[in-house]
């Protein structure tokens, strides 16, 4: 899959360079390994997506924007700060933007005897 500018344009994600179309192939390729969506993203119209995964995918864009880290915030001498978690936050925007159903689980478990075969 390769997206162009003008694919981003399409979706309005800013800015519109070759960075920001990096971004939204790669959160392509995360709904394609993470979710049980039917949808050919090799040589689909993004544009014509769901707003639901376009959502996500502007969603997806922000996140992967972010420092990751302590972020903090203050506010007339009060101060707050988050340790942010960048998979975390991808799994959350999937999560409430697509539905639990949609989503592959993130965590795999292994029975006890089962380990051992």
């Amino acid at each position: 899959m390769s997206v162009s500018v003008d694919m981003v344009k399409a979706l309005g994600i800013r800015p519109y360079d070759e960075n920001t179309c990096m971004l939204v192939e790669s959160g392509a390729i995360w709904l394609k390994n993470n979710t049980k969506l039917d949808y050919d993203f090799d040589n689909s119209d993004l544009s014509a997506l769901p707003a639901n995964i376009r959502l996500f995918l502007h969603k997806y864009c922000q996140i992967m924007r972010l420092r990751p880290g302590i972020a903090s915030e203050s506010i007339s001498g009060l101060s707050q700060s988050f340790t942010g978690n960048i998979d975390d936050l991808i799994w959350n925007a999937a999560e409430s933007l697509l539905g639990e159903n949609v989503v592959k689980q993130s965590v795999s478990f292994v029975g006890a005897a089962e380990r051992w075969r």
